[in-house]
């Protein structure tokens, strides 16, 4: 007959380790799954119900005690390939940033707006709406937010019809850029001043002259004098100035 100590210390070796879940019940170390965001040890039992329902409630699987999300690597354990597909996708979409169209207030994932020099975002069916608004009152154009002119390309990808892009560009041309009152223009300008070009008289492009005659003509076909920025023709300025003139001569 073994000795009473020896009983005991068997016992004691044969004594499974456990744990508590959430859910109250005393668990096998092999039938629970620690949290690897909390450290909170749960069942398998419990494990798969909060994934299973989370992925029913279009919600994310969550710790009961603490509310902490449960890691994907976790959450896979217990889906199917299928179900942890659904709720992978799900959860990236969650992931993606979202913000608030300026103009209808709805929410949009950032990828699906269009973001204004401002910093305002702008969903495709306002943009729409503010492109047909401008065609139709020419104290609409150019597009702005924030008094910033907002960038040709949304106009253009907004205004699907050729015709409604070329009248918009007609009405841009149309515009004097001079009496503009946009903080982006005083700001082009600005730049300009400070890489030491000047802007055509027509359209307000900016344009550099390195060397040769003053007789300019700028992308959008305007010609000019440099010198004095009036119309080609219209002025009698030096063809070439008399200070480089003189250097060319080496006087």
């Amino acid at each position: 007959m073994p000795s009473t100590a020896t009983s005991k210390a068997r016992g004691k070796h044969n004594k499974k380790k456990t744990l508590s879940c959430s859910c109250s019940k005393t668990k096998s170390l092999t039938r629970v799954v620690t949290l690897s965001r909390c450290q909170h040890p749960v069942c398998f039992k419990c494990l798969s119900k909060t994934c299973a329902d989370a992925l029913t409630n279009a919600t994310l699987a969550a710790c009961s005690k603490c509310s902490k999300e449960i890691a994907l690597d976790q959450v896979e354990i217990v889906l199917s390939r299928s179900e942890f597909a659904m709720y992978a996708a799900r959860r990236l979409k969650e992931d993606s940033p979202r913000t608030h169209c300026a103009s209808c207030i709805a929410m949009k994932d950032v990828c699906q707006l269009k973001v204004a020099p401002c910093g305002h975002h702008y969903c495709r069916s306002c943009l729409l709406r503010m492109c047909r608004l401008a065609l139709a009152d020419r104290a609409l154009v150019p597009l702005r937010c924030c008094k910033k002119e907002l960038p040709h390309d949304y106009v253009r990808e907004s205004l699907l019809g050729a015709a409604d892009y070329a009248k918009y560009q007609k009405l841009m041309a149309e515009k004097d850029w001079k009496v503009s009152d946009l903080t982006s223009d005083a700001e082009y300008t600005a730049t300009v001043k400070a890489m030491g070009a000047k802007q055509c008289p027509g359209c307000g492009i900016g344009v550099q002259r390195d060397f040769g005659c003053v007789h300019m003509t700028c992308p959008n076909g305007h010609q000019f004098c440099y010198t004095c920025l009036q119309f080609w023709g219209s002025c009698n300025c030096p063809l070439i100035p008399e200070s480089e003139l003189r250097a060319i001569l080496g006087e």
